[in-house]
């Protein structure tokens, strides 16, 4: 079947999903764009990204610059990768140009990409109660609409998901050493779950195994500089990241911001659908089990950043969470039988998610 006929197929198949698909990805393409004429280019990190860029355009070593190491990339110096993917575009003299199209691109491409994933692993209900749980976050979206390494984390994560359990090995391959050569430890966060999963239940270890000995460079330069990246994170720290350090380890909050930002949805339901996820996981499909436990083993392996970097915490749990709460959503549509109840808690999540955007877009305005 051609994939003009596979589209046209889930169309007719899900309109309601298909529909809800465009909506999401029309609207936060609109916000992207207009973030970028109001904020202006560059924005955000990436100022530092394009100071490594601009040493490797020239032909030089960005690892040897002297901003490489002190309070960069919390304290562990960036790989080369996605500096060198930016340099491309200052050789070729259109550096402007690409940075306000991936500034605008990017996070609708990242939902996509998941949303693709997640229902090729499960099915289209699934998929779009996640889409909606995850587009409210403000943290996710944070993070992956700016042009630095998160974002192509969230491009390549969702795609290893896929080929892991697929068993296609370069495509795996290439899906879990880019986000390691790209973000340093940030990337070898990503590729954990797989290792974990790949020794609880003995899958494609031999796959896992070449991915570790193939960021060896990484591991090494990672664990040189632990030490340094603690004591940054522990002498020095973002607002932001002081904000949910008092949040989740004291439990205290000035004002709406932290729910906001986490998301309502993920923030109201992540604890039941963790709690009800454990209660009913022998009733989940086959497909959607092995969604189930590797969010979990992913989710288990950023908690240890709460103490240290807990606004990095909310940003990459939100996916974990989004999969998990969306596994519970679909349980309890999939048992009930109350027949408007999907299109009750489409409803109630698009709800959520209006009424996060609403209070929390004052942050980005300003940001």
């Amino acid at each position: 079947m051609r994939e003009t006929d596979r589209l046209a197929a889930f169309i007719r198949k899900n309109p309601w999903e298909f529909g809800i698909l465009v909506v999401v990805l029309t609207f936060f393409t609109l916000m992207t764009a207009g973030f970028t004429t109001w904020n202006g280019f560059p924005a955000g990190d990436i100022t530092l990204h394009i100071s490594y860029a601009e040493i490797y355009a020239g032909k030089g070593c960005a690892l040897l610059a002297p901003f490489a190491f002190p309070n960069v990339n919390y304290g562990i110096p960036y790989p080369p990768l996605f500096h060198l993917f930016l340099a491309v575009f200052i050789v070729l003299g259109v550096l402007q140009q690409a940075l306000v199209f991936l500034q605008i691109f990017l996070f609708p491409i990242v939902l996509l990409v998941s949303y693709w994933v997640v229902y090729k692993l499960s099915d289209a209900r699934i998929a779009t109660l996640f889409l909606l749980i995850l587009a409210c976050s403000g943290a996710f979206f944070d993070r992956t609409e700016q042009v630095t390494p998160q974002a192509i984390d969230f491009i390549c994560f969702p795609l290893a998901l896929y080929f892991f359990r697929k068993s296609k090995e370069i495509p795996f391959m290439l899906s879990v050493l880019i986000p390691v050569y790209s973000h340093s430890g940030y990337g070898l966060l990503l590729l954990a779950p797989f290792a974990i999963f790949s020794l609880l239940f003995d899958y494609n270890r031999n796959y896992v195994k070449w991915a570790l000995i193939l960021s060896l460079p990484i591991i090494i330069t990672t664990i040189i500089f632990i030490p340094n990246a603690i004591h940054y994170a522990l002498s020095e720290s973002n607002a932001q990241n002081l904000i949910f350090k008092d949040f989740f380890l004291h439990g205290h909050f000035e004002d709406a911001f932290p729910f906001t930002y986490i998301g309502l949805t993920i923030a109201a339901f992540s604890i039941p659908a963790v709690y009800f996820s454990f209660k009913f996981m022998r009733k989940y499909t086959r497909k959607d089990a092995y969604l189930f436990v590797m969010s979990i083993i992913f989710l288990f392996t950023t908690i240890f950043m709460v103490p240290f970097f807990a606004d990095r915490f909310v940003s990459y749990s939100a996916f974990p969470l989004s999969i998990l709460i969306a596994l519970f959503l679909g349980f309890v549509i999939r048992n009930n039988s109350f027949q408007p109840a999907k299109s009750l808690i489409y409803l109630m999540l698009i709800m959520l998610a209006t009424v996060s955007w609403l209070v929390g877009i004052q942050y980005f305005l300003v940001k």
